[in-house]
């Protein structure tokens, strides 16, 4: 998808007609993941304050196998995961991730994308601010370590006065 496509828009910019907007500066917040415009319109007119999907599916480029290091991650909706799987399933320039916030410090952290994917990839690097700024986004509220803390922390601007 081109990089100025209509179909798609930086994460954060979706919550424009959230009451989170007030309290954000959308237009500085981090442009590292995407969501189509079909993820981020649940329904049709007034707000969405209540309507925000959960995030689940993860479109990754370039692909595992021809790359070690994503670049590119949009978050779709299940129906564009269910209408575009044949052509993903044949893709040479595109893989589906399953992805799910982590609920509790009991299950391992999803954001290294490597649960489900498709086409079936071996192992990629997901570059800390891929899987921060997905996490974040998701609303994900454990970190893995003080370290994952620390990067959370300058992600958002945060200054910890180390």
């Amino acid at each position: 998808m081109a990089a100025d496509s209509p179909a798609r828009m930086p994460a954060f910019a979706s919550l424009s007609a959230t009451s989170a907007a007030r309290y954000l500066d959308l237009g500085t917040c981090p442009r590292h993941v995407y969501v189509s415009r079909d993820f981020a319109q649940t329904v049709e007119g007034g707000g969405s304050n209540y309507t925000q999907r959960p995030v689940q599916w993860v479109l990754v480029s370039p692909p595992r196998s021809y790359a070690p290091t994503i670049d590119t991650v949009m978050v779709i909706s299940p129906y564009e995961a269910q209408m575009l799987l044949p052509a993903i399933q044949k893709s040479t320039s595109v893989a589906l991730c399953l992805y799910a916030p982590r609920p509790n410090q009991g299950y391992r952290a999803l954001d290294a994308l490597d649960l489900y994917t498709v086409p079936e990839q071996p192992d990629v690097c997901v570059p800390p601010q891929f899987a921060i700024g997905l996490n974040v986004f998701a609303g994900q509220l454990y970190f893995g370590s003080e370290l994952e803390a620390i990067r959370v922390c300058h992600y958002l601007g945060i200054n910890l006065g180390l």
